[in-house]
């Protein structure tokens, strides 16, 4: 299976897996799976009801959501929509959200329930993530100069800065993870970064969808649970922050610690 060789469009990316690897597992998760027929069908319905709520191409959409199958519908939804997707970090609140929210000039707001206290002052634009289901619409042309997502700095060193991200850009940070891990249709990610982190975004999800491959998409960290799940997924590559290396070599050694297909992993230095 060649990779993706279409125009530098995320959505078009989509619409190319789903025609010729309609029936492919392309994510697995906790709370269920999707293939790229399925994921397809689904941004297709989202962008649907984001047409219906007045959403045109160009509009800024924020999404402040839990990693997982739900969260990947409304993504690529919004980019199947041609709108701009501004991911929001689920821990942020009071002026951190304001900052993001108010100042990408967002037009709606896809948030989960649980979160919904924390922005009340946006009322006139929250939507629930649970209400995005319509009749499917043909994928919105774009081009590879327009804007595809703003993507909010961490703001360790000052205020989050929004960095602005066309299809072309975007993808070619995506690219970039595949020629440098080598990814094929043949390989699996294990992620345990959430899906408003570029890591999760372009080095796990664009990336294999480009390579034609498959993702598992873990709750989050967890030393004692790391390398069963990595097993589970079948995983042959992942990606880590630092402290995450030093984590699991301070775990006690087990029989099975080598028994997976893990071929490569990358992520900032670990210290000593």
């Amino acid at each position: 299976m060649r990779a993706y060789e279409g125009e530098w469009v995320a959505s078009a990316i989509l619409e190319d897996r789903a025609e010729k690897l309609g029936d492919q597992t392309f994510v697995t998760a906790t709370n269920g799976s999707l293939t790229y027929a399925e994921l397809a069908q689904a941004a297709a319905r989202v962008a649907g009801a984001l047409k219906e709520r007045g959403v045109q191409p160009g509009d800024r959409v924020a999404t402040m959501l839990p990693s997982g199958i739900e969260y990947l519908k409304v993504w690529w939804g919004i980019v199947w929509a041609g709108a701009v997707d501004v991911p929001v970090n689920n821990d942020f609140k009071g002026e951190f959200l304001d900052h993001v929210v108010g100042g990408s000039g967002a037009k709606a707001f896809v948030i989960d329930p649980r979160w919904r206290d924390r922005a009340e002052r946006y009322a006139d634009i929250l939507v629930d993530p649970r209400e995005l289901e319509s009749d499917p619409i043909n994928r919105t042309p774009r081009q590879e100069r327009d804007l595809l997502y703003i993507m909010y700095t961490s703001g360790t060193t000052g205020r989050a800065k929004g960095v602005m991200h066309a299809n072309r850009s975007a993808l070619w940070n995506a690219a970039a993870w595949l020629e440098i891990l080598g990814l094929t249709h043949t390989d699996t990610a294990y992620s345990m970064f959430p899906l408003f982190h570029v890591t999760a975004r372009s080095a796990v999800v664009t990336a294999t969808m480009w390579a034609g491959g498959k993702a598992h998409l873990a709750d989050g960290f967890s030393a004692t649970r790391f390398w069963d799940e990595v097993k589970q997924a079948n995983a042959t590559w992942f990606g880590y922050m630092g402290i995450v290396i030093h984590l699991l070599h301070t775990q006690p050694p087990r029989p099975d610690d080598s028994d997976n297909n893990v071929r490569i992993a990358f992520g900032a230095a670990a210290g000593r």
